[in-house]
């Protein structure tokens, strides 16, 4: 075969690895023949059909196709227009630097005024100083407290002047450290001399001249804005938080009550209070009065409070004690208050409190009621009705008659029409003779807007109207009804 031709023509003849020619020779004769294949038939040979390629079209292009584009010319790259720097005027470069190292420093320090500004002129300047040494804070200013070290703790060099004459606030160059290096707060100007001449004024503000004395023009100076002072909002204690609301001061008020007897070693209280003061019914809203407010028979005073300080001389309620008091009946001769739990942190109650003979209090609601101690109060709230029909009455509390028909007016005439426009202007006072200025409780009115009560314990109006008419007593159990335009001026209308 012509392949094995091919192999053993490719095999040299004496080759050592593969021993001489007469042994390959020798183990050729030795194999044994392999039998012939079987025949295989061929298969048809296929001839491949021609792929015929199209010839190409002649003529002009289709419509359709689009027009190839021109690659236009490339234009030169336009040189870039070089940047100039705005003109800086040097002048005024270093005026705003020094105006704003001032300004700083000021804010830095906290101050509003400079206590020592460079007014003066020295060399070579006509007006002001090139001296940065010396600005602002060219010598100590009285009232003010050197500082011997700078905001970082550095200490200023020993001496006067410049070195260690420090007033808390300084400049570049003149806060001259013991180790000779400079401070890094930026109020510090960074230069020891200037070119120009500067002065400063109180409150900080800085102008620039040259050495002839002319001023660098500046804008007009800005009229500063003052700052808004906030108000501060009030920090309430807990026990001033309780009182705004009737529960907490009830509470407050009758633990003090209770802490007093036990402190005191009271089983009773000997003075109750139980009649109402003025705004209240019952009760008191005078914590100074409460519940001491004068000594009973057989009661012992006392002149100094458990702590041995002594009360102020005087009567009640300075210094007649009974043993038991509240905050703003203590009052001692150094002015001082004791720590007791009993004392009120307050000398006047929002609400009324009255205290039985057993320490119990109770709270009432304050009266409507206003105190008329001049008719001219009585005056300006009856030229306030002015347009309105408007009714004086002048009632007894003590007449159950008088009570009675002030009562009527209520009921039968203004609840009648609640669109009534009718001022009424009710005078409660005393008869003649009467020994009880307050009554417990007091007669007054239902709440309505068309009434105003007054308590004229001193018959101010019920002397004013009885001599309006030509009496020499007082006027009670009256009535008074006026027109809308009725005026009172120095008579009645």
């Amino acid at each position: 075969m012509t392949v094995a031709i091919a192999m053993a023509a490719c095999i040299p003849e004496d080759d050592p690895a593969l021993g001489s020619a007469a042994t390959r020779a020798a183990g050729r004769a030795q194999v044994t023949p392999t039998a012939p294949n079987p025949a295989v038939t061929p298969s048809p040979v296929t001839t491949p059909t021609p792929t015929l390629v199209p010839a190409p079209t002649l003529g002009p292009a289709p419509t359709d196709a689009p027009a190839p584009t021109p690659t236009p010319a490339s234009s030169p790259t336009p040189s870039p227009t070089p940047t100039v720097p705005p003109t800086v005027d040097p002048k005024l470069a270093e005026l705003d630097a020094v105006s704003a190292a001032v300004a700083t420093l000021m804010a830095d320090n906290g101050l509003s005024v400079i206590p020592n500004p460079v007014t003066a002129s020295e060399p070579p300047c006509t007006t002001g100083t090139t001296a940065m040494t010396r600005f602002p804070d060219t010598a100590s200013a009285a009232g003010t407290v050197d500082k011997p070290a700078d905001p970082a703790g550095r200490v200023y060099a020993s001496g006067t002047g410049d070195l260690g004459d420090k007033d808390g606030y300084v400049l570049f160059g003149h806060d001259i450290l013991a180790d000779l290096l400079p401070s890094t707060v930026v109020s510090y100007v960074r230069f020891v001399r200037s070119v120009w001449c500067y002065t400063v004024e109180p409150d900080g503000y800085v102008r620039q001249y040259d050495e002839s004395g002319a001023e660098t023009p500046r804008p007009p100076r800005p009229t500063p804005t003052p700052a808004p002072t906030p108000t501060p909002t009030p920090t309430l204690t807990p026990e001033e938080q309780a009182r705004k609301t009737p529960e907490g001061e009830l509470a407050i008020v009758s633990e003090a009550v209770a802490q007093l007897m036990f402190q005191a070693g009271l089983s009773s209280i000997p003075n109750p209070v139980t009649k109402g003061t003025v705004p209240c019914f019952a009760g008191t809203q005078d914590m100074a009065a409460f519940p001491d407010a004068t000594s009973i028979a057989g009661t012992s005073d006392k002149l100094t409070d458990p702590f041995g300080m002594p009360y102020t001389d005087g009567v009640d309620p300075l210094g007649d004690k009974d043993g038991y008091v509240l905050a703003g009946h203590d009052i001692f001769g150094d002015n001082q208050q004791t720590g007791l739990r009993s004392y009120l942190g307050f000398t006047s109650a929002t609400w009324c409190y009255s205290v039985d003979g057993d320490g119990r209090v109770e709270q009432h609601e304050p009266s409507r009621v206003q105190v008329l101690d001049d008719v001219d109060v009585l005056r300006a709230a009856f030229a306030g009705g002015d347009g309105s029909a408007r009714l004086v009455l002048l009632v007894t509390p003590e007449l159950a008659a008088a009570r009675g028909r002030a009562i009527w007016v209520q009921t039968q005439v203004l609840d009648s029409d609640a669109e009534l426009d009718l001022k009424v202007y009710v005078v409660w006072n005393p008869s003649p003779g009467g020994v009880d200025p307050w009554p417990s409780p007091f007669p007054s009115l239902a709440p309505d807007d068309r009434i105003v009560e007054y308590w004229d314990s001193g018959q101010a109006a019920a002397q004013w109207f009885a001599s309006d008419a030509g009496s020499a007593t007082v006027a009670y159990d009256a009535y008074y009804l006026f027109g809308p335009e009725a005026r009172w001026d120095d008579e009645l209308p």
